[in-house]
């Protein structure tokens, strides 16, 4: 962490004073997501914010950078950079904020946005994206600005730069895209940055070391940070102090050590208390009284095939490698390794999304799959009710009324209000999304889920309410899941066994306690930091 007693981290860079943000709502009237807040980061310090989805993190960050929706309302006394007012009122102000926006967005304040895959322009280079910020701030020549490309990407710990210059941003893994961001957020040095959720769907090792890598930067370019996370270790490790935000309002704020160590707010006990911690419950007993296998998969390979451009040779990845595993009928078995190593691939092999493959999988039941993003993995042109009549539409004869009242007996296992039934994806929270996901493969009444990532985007709160739900299904149905995971914590805290995966290939495989406490391979050592 930064050195508050530092010369430099005396000044305040940043200022909010009274900020609101409100949203129109269809029916009239207004939605405040941001009620009326007031904080400050001083030169060199490392800020975080903290708080379930919906508590308006994300929104002060945009309305700091001035990229607010069009339809959104922002007010208060003031958005002030170094001295300088960003929240301008007024026809004539507002030209005056634009203008002295243009000057510091991408020079003096620059962020890091949650997906990088959605923020990186897909149709142009990585050269081409890390070239614009020194297109509009600086005057370099052409050489100049391709020593300052190769330079930043080298800062942030990326290798062979000529030619991630001339690649594109789908021909990246999860973490290199987000060293990417990275690089392209720091190329001219801000003084202050802004990482919404920078490291929320990457794997422990990758993430560790984009904590490292923003506390590295911060530190040697006497930068400010506001860091806005829902995983409470990464705060913990990263900041100075901590922001604590619940329904657009600041609950709790202070040293990152006394929130952590003696938070005073109700709220901010409740957060802490949900941070998933310690091994699962009965896995001994639950796992000797298991016989029957669920699933054999024995010497599967994956290979993609591709091209590395236009009228260029053909190449191939191997992203499986001769990897076998069983699972035990009710058992719970986790895959784990870092981003690239194979866990999704095998899981749609298994699933039977994925066809192309060598080895045999013997799979004694249905399988349903919920994914990682139920906003992309759910139509999000049909209702809810629709969305989980149509399995038993196609793999039942039940009649309308019968599966109506399916649905409406799904709804009230997930916990879900009976009018979801007639919303859209879009009109729920990331919560009630991910319990529709969960909702969708369970009511056909399968015996095995595969779960990609299903509590990777969400926050402390909500993911272990969607925990205690998955867990509660699976003791009541006797389910056997299959949980892909890079939430070390969330493995633990869940699985029976574990397998752990790098490079395509099985590293270590065994009972979840015993290879957590007494792992045999440096690559598990690692992932468990």
């Amino acid at each position: 962490m930064i050195d508050e007693t530092n010369a430099f981290a005396k000044t305040t860079l940043l200022r909010v004073e009274s900020l609101s943000v409100a949203f129109p709502k269809p029916a009239g009237g207004e939605k405040t997501v941001v009620n009326r807040i007031s904080f400050s980061v001083k030169e060199g310090e490392i800020l975080g914010i903290a708080g379930e989805s919906g508590s308006g993190k994300s929104m002060t960050a945009l309305a700091v950078m001035g990229l607010l929706p069009d339809n959104a309302r922002c007010s208060g006394e003031g958005i002030f950079f170094d001295g300088r007012n960003l929240c301008a009122f007024g026809t004539k102000a507002k030209k005056e904020e634009e203008k002295l926006r243009q000057e510091l967005s991408g020079k003096e304040m620059a962020m890091i946005f949650q997906e990088p895959l959605t923020s990186l322009n897909p149709v142009l280079t990585v050269g081409k994206q890390l070239e614009e910020p020194l297109l509009l701030h600086t005057k370099l020549t052409e050489e100049e600005r391709h020593k300052v490309m190769l330079s930043a990407l080298a800062q942030a710990e990326l290798k062979n730069g000529e030619q991630l210059l001339s690649a594109y941003p789908h021909q990246l893994s999860g973490g290199m895209r987000q060293r990417v961001m990275i690089a392209m957020a720091m190329i001219n040095k801000p003084r202050l940055l802004i990482a919404d959720e920078p490291t929320t769907a990457l794997d422990a090792v990758t993430e560790r070391e984009i904590v490292k890598l923003i506390r590295k930067l911060a530190k040697e370019n006497r930068m400010s940070v506001v860091f806005i996370s829902h995983d409470l270790a990464v705060l913990r490790e990263l900041c100075d102090r901590v922001m604590i935000m619940k329904d657009g309002q600041i609950v709790e704020e202070g040293p990152v050590e006394r929130i952590f160590e003696a938070p005073e707010r109700t709220y901010t006990k409740k957060l802490m208390k949900a941070a998933v911690k310690g091994p699962k419950e009965g896995t001994e007993e639950a796992t000797r009284s298991r016989e029957e296998n669920v699933i054999v998969a024995e010497n599967i390979c994956v290979t993609y095939k591709g091209t590395r451009g236009l009228f260029r040779k053909k190449e191939e990845k191997q992203a499986v490698k001769n990897v076998s595993f069983s699972v035990k009928r009710g058992e719970i078995f986790g895959i784990v390794g870092e981003s690239g190593c194979g866990k999704s691939t095998l899981l749609k092999a298994v699933s039977g999304l994925l066809s192309e493959y060598e080895g045999n999988i013997r799979c004694d039941s249905g399988v349903q799959m919920v994914f990682q993003d139920p906003y992309t993995s759910l139509n999000p042109a049909k209702k809810v009710g629709w969305i989980l009549e149509e399995p038993l539409r196609l793999k039942t004869t039940l009649s309308k009324e019968e599966r109506q009242a399916r649905v409406r007996e799904m709804l009230k296992e997930t916990e879900l209000p009976e009018d979801a039934a007639g919303r859209r994806v879009a009109e729920l929270s990331g919560g009630q999304r991910q319990r529709v996901a969960i909702a969708a493969a369970l009511i056909t009444k399968p015996e095995l889920v595969l779960l990609d990532e299903p509590v990777s985007a969400l926050d402390v709160t909500v993911q272990a309410q969607i925990l205690e739900l998955l867990l509660r299904l699976q003791r009541e149905h006797n389910l056997t899941y299959v949980f892909v995971s890079h939430d070390m914590a969330v493995v633990r805290k869940i699985c029976d066994r574990v397998m752990v995966m790098k490079d395509g290939c099985v590293v270590e495989c065994g009972e979840t306690e015993e290879l957590f406490l007494q792992p045999q391979q440096e690559y598990t050592k690692k992932l468990l930091g």
